[in-house]
């Protein structure tokens, strides 16, 4: 598990690692990344949490995604807390930047309050990042 915070910006990682390639790693992918958030305890988030798809207060608050320098501009709810990513063109990402099944992923939290783009102390747990 992760935090993301607002006041954090971007932040970046590279997956999988090669620790996992070596371990898990059987066949290629097929470019399809999922992203699951931490479920709130019973149901019930905290005042800063945000996660993808809220509304109500958090309404204007979002989470921005690159994949490899492609922002992500879908989100499809695959289950209560993971989504797949997608562009523009679909939801597969290809081989990775460097052709080797591995992508860099940006992530940040972007505050909204107000009509204003600003940093608050909103944050978000990704509990796993998964590809496919």
């Amino acid at each position: 598990v992760f935090l993301i915070r607002s006041q954090d910006g971007w932040q970046t990682t590279v997956i999988p690692n090669h620790a996992e390639i070596k371990a898990y790693r059987q066949q290629p992918s097929q470019g399809i990344i999922m992203v699951c958030l931490q479920i709130c305890p019973n149901g019930k988030c905290s005042d800063d949490y945000v996660g993808f798809g809220m509304s109500g207060e958090h309404g204007g608050s979002r989470i921005e995604i690159s994949v490899d320098d492609k922002m992500v501009t879908q989100v499809h709810n695959f289950d209560k807390e993971c989504h797949v990513l997608g562009h523009d063109e679909g939801i597969r990402w290809g081989a990775g930047q460097a052709g080797d099944g591995r992508y860099k992923l940006r992530i940040r939290l972007v505050a909204k309050v107000k009509g204003l783009d600003r940093i608050i102390d909103y944050a978000t747990k990704v509990s796993s990042i998964i590809i496919i």
